[in-house]
């Protein structure tokens, strides 16, 4: 059920968001948020309840939107949409994995520092080997 609720909620929050600021009914943006609301509830889709289902979908698909949008304008090539959906959107699902496990479950406070330090040491690793992987290229 959760994940059903937070795709619901991610693909209309992402399909409003379009059709209220270009005035265009996007059938992608819809299946991009759809998509966006599942990533962003899958860590804590075992302990979240229907509300923290739905309150993941919503900013998963805030999120996506404007992450979109950003590397639009940062002209990244992304016809897909892949960052926003797995990048951004997993950075949010895991901030909210250790929300709902802090404030529905009442799991002690490590639980809620490890799922907010997890994915800065995620992007600092990565960032890492790719400085070195490039780097070698170059």
């Amino acid at each position: 059920m959760n994940t059903t609720l937070s795709a619901a909620t991610g693909g209309l929050t992402v399909f409003i968001l379009t059709m209220a600021v270009d005035h265009v009914e996007c059938v992608s943006s819809l299946a991009n948020g759809l998509l966006a609301g599942l990533v962003s509830i899958t860590a804590g889709c075992d302990s979240a309840n229907e509300y923290w289902a739905l309150f993941a979908g919503l900013i998963g698909g805030v999120t996506f939107w404007s992450s979109s949008r950003l590397m639009k304008y940062l002209q990244v090539d992304d016809p897909l949409d892949a960052f926003s959906v797995h990048g951004a959107c997993g950075l949010w699902g895991c901030i909210v994995s250790g929300l709902t496990r802090y404030f529905v479950r009442s799991a002690e406070i490590k639980i809620l520092t490890g799922c907010l330090l997890g994915p800065l040491i995620i992007i600092a690793w990565v960032s890492l080997c790719c400085l070195i992987m490039f780097g070698t290229l170059k």
